[in-house]
């Protein structure tokens, strides 16, 4: 080859160096100095924190951050964050804050008119009486549920008072021909006895828990009071003091139902309250064994006019049968008990021997001033059997009415018991 060719193609190839190293150069300055492209990536997944790493495997990530706040600063991003929890709690980040607006906002639509057809007549279907119920013949016909107790003013025969099974306790101020419940707010609906004061019936104890031996008469949760019954009923209760009597302490009304109720004709702080059985649930359940539950018999209270926490009770010992507690008070099932007029220091009750038991069923009469109960007469049983007991205030003469296997008998005695 000669010289001159070597020359041209040293020469050549030197000028085609020296301009792709050109090229590359203006290349990467052009790189440099041109925009980012446009990307679907938001300013949070943009930007990066000062002197933060993108490597998932750095150690010591804050975790306020994660991932997706690690390609922003730290303080931008939880600026961002609780703007948008913010917004989500319907506070807008820059505007001042109205707690009240909701408030307002509810008040607004409760009192704007109803939509259409809202306000269209309404058709009453309930309650109402058990159009095929049970009655004692076995005939289906119209009933409402069980009453178990109804008291009267004795000043004045058109205020009525009725307590229900399962449905409360009930006024009425014209002798029956409207009604009104008035115990509502009370802890249980079950009722098992009402009484007035003699002596200033706007005074209304009222028992809960029903007595009457079936299964879904459910225990209550004790005694009320209801002042001011015929005007503006006022609540006390439930009254069911911890006491011990014996060797136990317990509720005296814990799981029980209230058979009775009898006020001092004179005196409306002194009254008496019998007990019996009880049950809940649909498994006819009790709530327990003793002491859990109280034991059955009849109690005296001299403060019943107290504050509810303030009322306090003494067991009277009627039978010392069934006993749980020593010295032994008894703990049978307790259905009436009766005062005799004039002398409200005398009391004559009922009690039921248990089930099978073999212990008896019968009557004592009392001397509430001397603390002693005589047994005056008695059903030696061991099967079920019920009294209730009426009393005559014309002569002081006592009715008594005995159930035995779903038979009655009616059985009178004078004023020597």
């Amino acid at each position: 080859m000669k010289p001159t060719t070597i020359v041209m193609s040293l020469v050549l190839g030197l000028i085609t160096f020296s301009l792709l190293g050109s090229f590359g150069s203006s290349a990467a300055s052009d790189s440099r100095g041109l925009p980012a492209a446009a990307s679907d990536e938001s300013a949070l997944d943009q930007a990066k924190p000062t002197g933060q790493s993108q490597s998932d495997d750095e150690t010591g990530v804050d975790a306020d951050l994660g991932k997706i706040g690690r390609n922003i600063d730290r303080e931008t991003y939880l600026r961002l964050r609780d703007e948008y929890v913010a917004r989500r709690r319907g506070i807008e980040p820059g505007r001042p804050f109205d707690p009240g607006a909701r408030g307002r906002a509810i008040e607004q639509m409760e009192g704007a008119p109803p939509p259409e057809g809202v306000d269209a007549a309404w058709i009453a279907i309930g309650p109402v009486t058990i159009p095929n119920g049970q009655a004692l013949n076995n005939a289906n016909i119209a009933v409402t549920g069980r009453v178990t107790s109804i008291a009267v003013d004795p000043t004045n025969a058109s205020k009525v008072y009725l307590g229900t099974a399962q449905g409360g306790v009930w006024r009425s101020l014209d002798g029956g021909a409207t009604w009104t419940s008035i115990f509502d707010n009370a802890q249980t609906m079950a009722i098992g006895a009402l009484a007035l004061a003699p002596s200033n019936p706007t005074i209304l104890y009222v028992g809960t828990g029903e007595f009457n031996s079936c299964g879904d008469c459910f225990f209550g949760v004790g005694l009320y009071r209801i002042d001011s019954v015929d005007t503006a009923p006022t609540l006390v209760g439930p009254i069911n003091p911890s006491q011990t009597i014996g060797n136990l302490t317990y509720n005296i009304f814990n799981g029980r139902g209230i058979t009775k109720i009898l006020v001092h004709p004179t005196d409306p702080a002194t009254i008496f309250v019998s007990t019996a059985r009880g049950i809940a649930g649909a498994g006819a359940n009790s709530l327990g064994l003793v002491p859990a539950i109280a034991t059955r018999g009849v109690y005296r209270s001299t403060t019943a006019t107290s504050t509810a926490d303030a009322v306090t009770f003494q067991k009277l010992t009627v039978t010392t049968d069934n006993s749980a507690d020593s010295p032994a008070t008894g703990n049978e099932d307790t259905p009436d008990m009766v005062m005799e007029p004039g002398n409200p220091d005398n009391l004559l009750v009922t009690t039921i021997g248990p089930f099978g038991s073999g212990l008896p069923s019968g009557f004592y009469s009392s001397s509430i001033s001397s603390q002693q109960y005589q047994s005056k007469l008695c059903h030696q049983q061991s099967r079920r059997s019920g009294y209730s007991l009426r009393c005559d205030e014309r002569n002081a003469d006592f009715y008594s009415r005995m159930h035995f296997f779903g038979k009655w008998g009616t059985a009178q005695a004078n004023r020597s018991l």
